[in-house]
């Protein structure tokens, strides 16, 4: 597998999961996936976040977290996933899976996946919004820049 195919599994992977908890809970606490050397996808699910955790702190928390199954070794593709308020038409918010995504090689995004529930409680993800960022898990000597931080749901 290429670093894009090895990243497209852990997206799968964790969009599902986020569906299945969307769909069931109504929601879900943000959470943590690797990719090992043999396509091994592991879930980190926390046991519990504040409820008043800031985007920043949910962030910095997984950036630990992902840092640490680095440094134990193995991971090829890493990712962290959080419901948000992602911006909307019109100058709206809207329900959002947001995921950050890094594979070793060195490519990182953010994407954002807006959602819907239909009647069924089936929920349908929109078209996704992806951004190229810079490595901050795979690389250690990279600062990141502040930005504005989408809210937690």
């Amino acid at each position: 597998m290429n670093a894009r195919e090895e990243i497209q599994l852990v997206l799968k992977i964790v969009l599902k999961y986020a569906r299945t908890q969307l769909q069931e809970e109504g929601g879900f606490q943000a959470f943590g996936a690797t990719l090992g050397s043999n396509r091994d996808v592991l879930m980190l699910l926390p046991e519990s976040q504040p409820d008043d955790a800031s985007f920043a702190d949910v962030r910095e928390h997984w950036y630990r977290a992902l840092r640490k199954a680095i440094d134990d070794g193995g991971c090829r593709t890493v990712a962290w996933c959080c419901n948000v308020k992602a911006p909307g038409e019109n100058d709206t918010r809207v329900p959002a899976v947001f995921v950050h995504v890094e594979h070793m090689e060195g490519q990182a995004w953010e994407m954002y996946f807006p959602f819907a529930t239909d009647s069924d409680s089936t929920v349908l993800y929109g078209e996704q919004t992806e951004l190229a960022v810079q490595s901050v898990l795979f690389v250690r000597d990279v600062q990141r820049s502040p930005e504005a931080d989408p809210p937690i749901q």
